[in-house]
């Protein structure tokens, strides 16, 4: 069988918190500015990829790397 990876759930929430930090801050930076929101939007949401993959129905996080 193969060896389970350490993954740092906490490390992992973090991430992901600065994420949604980060796009909450957007909402003000871009008020007036519905396209640039969801511009930037989109690629801090692609950020995700960086510690997990998913398949649509699955998430699978990858390996920590601290």
């Amino acid at each position: 069988m193969g060896q389970k990876m350490a993954v740092d759930w906490e490390a992992h929430a973090r991430f992901l918190w600065d994420l949604l930090d980060d796009i909450d801050m957007l909402d003000y930076a871009c008020k007036s500015d519905d396209l640039a929101f969801r511009n930037r939007a989109r690629g801090k949401q692609r950020r995700r990829y960086e510690i997990s993959d998913s398949d649509g129905y699955t998430v699978t996080f990858k390996e920590s790397s601290e």
